[in-house]
């Protein structure tokens, strides 16, 4: 992921403060889970895991702070209903890498694990996307009203 960000394919404040440390972990977790036979790597997943469920905890934080704080009535909305289940994915996780802590050979829990990572990643684009579609909104109503100024300014 660090050569998407030094050759400046994806660079906005989002991904480097949001997407990139979740993705991060996750990667880290999915790395341990799939070289996990021995116990040790089984605890050093869990470790991962509340890495995963912390940083979802973070970035359910900042869209509760972004919801407090706007008066765009559809973003309110849409956020609303997304954050909290952002933070319930990532404790999914954690969850999931415990039982496979206590039970490494059950198959289900590995699962259990990859379905609640998935969550996870869908989550934290339903926010992402809410979120640009703010500032698509304000970027128009901005247009808008440049667009009402010249008219009003050319107009004799």
């Amino acid at each position: 992921m660090s050569s998407l960000f030094e050759h400046g394919l994806i660079r906005t404040a989002a991904v480097e403060r949001v997407v990139a440390p979740i993705a991060s972990h996750l990667c880290h977790l999915v790395l341990l889970c799939d070289g996990a036979e021995d116990p040790e790597h089984f605890t050093q997943l869990e470790g991962a895991a509340q890495a995963v469920a912390k940083a979802t905890e973070n970035m359910a934080a900042e869209a509760s702070r972004v919801i407090r704080d706007t008066e765009d009535e559809v973003l309110h909305m849409e956020m609303s209903s997304l954050f909290e289940s952002v933070t319930v994915s990532g404790q999914h996780v954690l969850l999931a890498a415990q039982k496979l802590n206590i039970q490494p050979s059950l198959t289900e829990h590995r699962e259990e694990l990859i379905t609640a990572t998935q969550n996870v990643f869908l989550g934290v684009v339903k926010v992402l996307l809410v979120d640009d579609d703010a500032n698509i909104r304000r970027v128009v109503a901005a247009s808008d009203q440049v667009l009402e100024c010249l008219s009003d300014l050319g107009s004799p």
